[in-house]
């Protein structure tokens, strides 16, 4: 909880909502056209596939479009570095420090490991194109799918205790 509470300052919310800003535009316009990338290969947004899609995908692709999921990817990273953290930095300020449910604050850092996993899995295999690993094509899928499931999680849970918060407050201004 020491590595949220010193993230959980007014610089570094700016800085990490620039990162997710400078992401967002790498990735959907494609670096502004540098890098055209048909959505069909964009397996990121699938919230599960199998090992055989995951190749199948990887051998449909042309060199171009190989160089042009690599280039998104790095833009995904500056996207997911500045984007998980903030949901961790919101959730750890809606959750009372002092609350057990502290640790919860910990699921949106799960998404960002599980869709960095997915990304690296997928970078080594358009690195090492046209070889495979079959194992780790099994576990980009997974992992695509742990990161959808934790990041539901995250969403659920920060709406959750927004509603709770507010109930809370409403009985206690009833009650006086």
């Amino acid at each position: 909880m020491k590595f949220i509470d010193k993230l959980n300052n007014k610089k570094t919310v700016i800085v990490l909502i620039i990162l997710m800003m400078i992401g967002i535009s790498l990735i959907f316009t494609q670096y502004f056209g540098l890098f055209p990338l048909d959505d069909d290969y964009a397996l990121d947004m699938l919230n599960y596939y199998s090992k055989t899609k995951f190749f199948n995908n990887l051998e449909s692709m042309n060199q171009s479009s190989r160089i042009s999921y690599f280039m998104i990817h790095l833009g995904d990273y500056i996207f997911m570095f500045g984007f998980y953290q903030l949901l961790g930095v919101f959730l750890y300020r809606l959750i009372n420090i002092k609350s057990r449910l502290r640790y919860l604050t910990i699921i949106p850092y799960l998404a960002f490991l599980f869709d960095f996993l997915e990304n690296i899995l997928m970078d080594i295999h358009l690195a090492i194109f046209p070889n495979q690993i079959d194992f780790l094509g099994y576990i980009a899928g997974i992992s695509t799918f742990l990161k959808f499931t934790t990041l539901y999680l995250s969403l659920i849970l920060i709406v959750l205790v927004i509603i709770y918060r507010f109930v809370m407050n409403r009985y206690k201004s009833i009650r006086l």
